[in-house]
């Protein structure tokens, strides 16, 4: 997964806490079967094989 965009208060989802102005990898996911993304939030849910999927979600107001 990748992402940019604001990120101050870690809503990339990719450990740091700034803006990133180019596309940065997500690290420690994998099998990742859906996304979504709005204005302030990041989301993401895992095929991990066992029920129910896993999600993983990053928030500006975290």
């Amino acid at each position: 997964m990748l992402s940019w965009g604001a990120g101050r208060t870690g809503q990339l989802g990719n450990g740091g806490h700034t803006d990133e102005t180019v596309l940065t990898i997500v690290t420690d996911l994998t099998n990742i079967k859906d996304i979504a993304a709005g204005g302030r939030h990041a989301q993401g849910i895992d095929a991990c094989g066992r029920p129910p999927p896993r999600p993983w979600l990053w928030s500006s107001t975290s």
